[in-house]
């Protein structure tokens, strides 16, 4: 069984987990789908407690990623920025629905 860390509290977690077991942190796994072709897929999703499936092709997907960085003042008075070892990334993804 593979493991890893949840990226919101650090503890160890299956993998193939879709909630962190010790903090409840979700996680959406988009390996499984080629967002760079145009292949359909089908998209299953929770909403309002209701779980719906489509068949959908991606229409759109956008990644933005900015590395975040810390400000760290020196006794002489200069700023140094210093990189951290996260990143900040944004994702805009449109599944479209084809019947």
């Amino acid at each position: 069984m593979s493991m890893t860390n949840c990226v919101n509290c650090g503890s160890a977690k299956d993998v193939d987990a879709k909630v962190c077991p010790f903090c409840g942190t979700s996680y959406f796994d988009l390996t499984d789908i080629d967002l760079d072709q145009r292949h359909p897929c089908v998209v299953r999703f929770k909403f309002q407690d209701k779980i719906f499936q489509m068949k959908a092709f991606v229409g759109l997907a956008e990644f933005h990623f900015r590395p975040d960085y810390m400000d760290i003042r020196s006794s002489d008075g200069m700023t140094i920025k210093h990189l951290l070892m996260r990143n900040n990334i944004s994702a805009n993804i449109e599944f479209i629905s084809v019947e």
